[in-house]
């Protein structure tokens, strides 16, 4: 089984990847947070950053693009290749509002049409590169037979599905059944991406699809870092690593945003879900996010890590 990390915004970029991949060895793959091409075919300083060869070295990372237009795609796409990547993902997956309402994202799967075209002369480009991340519909899983038809229709490199709809976000439960439907349909390989916390949450997957050949890990390895190395081997989590962990990827974001308490704010959303990791995980939460400047913030994460206890793995299956 191979195991990939989500692309989450503002979290897993660059300075995440590294130090992750540093501390807790495993991941297959780390795909990057979208970027959107500009009308006039140029990248931000902060995307060429985030591609850079040079600065994912190590790992295996993949660009993501979130795009309603094919020649926007073509054109990321053939930058990206040049870079030295081999895969390169298209977003249908976003439920933002705001994405949906561009027709972008998930807001692709509005009109089957218009999608179908672009895939047709993107694919017509490369055969062999492109990798899609989706959702299963809009309103209605009844949608996704016909998603599913448009997708046989061409050389996919990997379907990842996230079973939910546009309309369900992240909150609303996952639609298993058309993850089922998908998987047996699929002419192209699938991922599975939806609601992975826990080890056990990964056996329950690969006994229920044993054809399935990769999980993508969002949410669960954001809240627990060591989630693929425990998966993937004897890693068990100490307290020591995952403070050296925290520390470095402190200091990066540091760097990358340019003041500690630029640094802070990107540690906080961290730290909003890597609080579970604590056995008096609301206390640990409620502290970090009263924190107002990078100095209380250096001083209270030294006192979690001396004084607060991490869960166990049993304590942490059975939150």
């Amino acid at each position: 089984m191979k195991y990939y990390v989500a692309p989450l915004e503002g979290v897993t970029g660059n300075a995440f990847r590294n130090v992750h991949h540093k501390y807790f060895p495993g991941v297959d793959k780390y795909y990057m947070p979208f970027i959107t091409p500009t009308m006039h075919h140029r990248f931000s300083k902060r995307d060429i950053l985030e591609v850079s060869k040079e600065t994912n070295q190590g790992l295996v990372a993949v660009p993501q693009i979130l795009t309603k237009s094919a020649d926007d795609f073509i054109w990321a796409m053939e930058k990206f290749l040049d870079y030295g990547y081999d895969e390169i993902n298209l977003n249908v997956g976003c439920p933002s509002a705001t994405v949906v309402s561009k027709g972008k994202g998930s807001g692709l799967l509005r009109d089957l049409e218009h999608f179908d075209q672009l895939l047709e002369k993107i694919f017509n480009k490369n055969q062999e590169n492109i990798s899609i991340k989706t959702r299963i519909g809009i309103e209605d899983e009844a949608e996704f037979h016909a998603i599913m038809e448009v997708y046989n229709r061409y050389p996919i490199k990997e379907l990842i599905i996230h079973p939910r709809l546009q309309q369900d976000f992240y909150k609303n439960p996952i639609k298993i059944e058309a993850f089922q439907r998908g998987i047996l349909t699929s002419k192209n390989p699938v991922c599975y991406n939806g609601d992975i916390l826990t080890k056990e949450d990964v056996l329950e997957k690969e006994k229920k699809f044993p054809q399935l050949e990769s999980l993508m890990i969002g949410r669960g390895i954001i809240k627990n870092p060591s989630l693929i190395s425990g998966i993937k081997g004897d890693f068990v989590l100490e307290k020591s690593v995952l403070e050296a962990f925290h520390n470095e990827l402190f200091a990066e974001y540091t760097r990358t945003f340019e003041s500690k308490n630029n640094g802070m704010m990107r540690m906080k959303e961290l730290w909003s879900y890597m609080a579970i990791l604590f056995v008096e995980k609301d206390k640990v939460a409620k502290k970090v996010h009263k924190c107002k400047d990078a100095k209380q913030f250096t001083q209270l994460t030294k006192e979690i890590f001396e004084g607060y206890q991490l869960c166990s793995e049993l304590e942490l299956r059975n939150q």
